[in-house]
């Protein structure tokens, strides 16, 4: 998640939280001989020797662009590169790249082709919607994705027209069950219940990969493992230690703003939050922040089955 889940927020969140397999860094879009940012680069590096394993992005279209990226992020130490299919983003599709791909199969095919001949040793995934325009459009996308020797795919069954809008059409993945790779489910997993339901439907899939909802409720993915719920002291430790460290990285205006944004997504977990979070809203400085947070952690009671509302994500 683009904006959240940077380096900082994947350290902190893997010391207090974790039971994630692997994580996806927010997508790169170079230019054709892959320069990156000095903020691009200093988010990357600061993966390098975390104790988890974090997999770069790459939203492109242009064949000339592989062979450098392959070089450049192989050489930074990254083992797995995932190409994003799916990003439908205005600005983004209008240049043909993420979901804009998938109006053009050709370019898709051609891309793909060129990145199984240039990746050397470099695992690839991808990330996909099922369609531009319609989930119709599904079976050819599918019918070209499945030729490819994929280390994983994953799926997110919605359109770019769809955005994340509405609900998910999982019925579209049943095609992939006869996947000659692993296949995972991207899209709306708020809950134990809802993961369960999806492997009930869809007894193959490998896994899911979770985004807004592990932002909500932090504890999600250790409770589809190994049933660990959340607690309210351990997401209290965490939300002080991630202000903490923020507060190392930029000035306040900066840390909270993203804070703010970061609890939005967490105050699902909470009764009557809304107190609280406008006092949070109002501070000045990191320590008055702090202090607010306390309304929030020790002042309202965590619900007993904690779930991400998108619609509600203004409270």
């Amino acid at each position: 998640m683009e904006g959240i889940t940077d380096g900082v927020y994947r350290r902190v969140f893997h010391e207090y939280f974790g039971g994630a397999d692997k994580y996806f860094a927010p997508f790169l879009s170079p230019s054709g001989d892959f320069r990156i940012t000095h903020r691009e680069k200093r988010q990357l590096l600061c993966d390098l020797g975390a104790p988890y394993t974090v997999v770069p992005q790459l939203l492109v279209r242009e064949t000339e662009t592989l062979a450098p990226a392959f070089e450049k992020l192989g050489g930074f130490g990254f083992t797995e590169i995932n190409l994003n299919l799916g990003c439908p983003s205005g600005t983004v599709t209008a240049k043909g790249k993420g979901a804009g791909l998938l109006r053009d199969l050709d370019a898709l095919r051609r891309l793909l082709d060129a990145a199984f001949r240039l990746r050397g040793d470099m695992r690839l995934s991808a990330k996909t919607r099922i369609g531009f325009a319609s989930a119709d459009e599904w079976p050819r996308i599918w019918g070209a994705l499945r030729s490819y020797p994929f280390a994983e795919l994953i799926v997110h069954p919605r359109t770019r027209e769809e955005y994340y809008r509405g609900g998910t059409h999982p019925e579209a993945m049943e095609t992939c069950g006869d996947a000659p790779f692993p296949v995972f489910y991207n899209g709306d997993v708020f809950s134990p219940a809802d993961a369960q339901a999806l492997e009930e439907k869809l007894g193959f899939l490998s896994g899911f990969m979770l985004g807004r909802g592990l932002v909500a409720n932090p504890s999600l993915a250790l409770e589809l493992r190994f049933g660990e719920g959340l607690q309210a002291q351990k997401l209290k430790a965490f939300h002080a230690a991630l202000t903490c460290a923020y507060a190392e990285e930029m000035p306040f205006q900066g840390l909270h703003g993203r804070m703010c944004e970061i609890v939005s997504y967490m105050s699902c977990c909470f009764e009557n939050p809304k107190k609280a979070l406008k006092a949070m809203r109002k501070a000045r400085d990191a320590r008055e922040y702090l202090e607010r947070s306390e309304l929030l952690f020790d002042g309202c009671p965590l619900k007993e089955e904690p779930y991400f509302d998108p619609l509600g994500l203004k409270v």
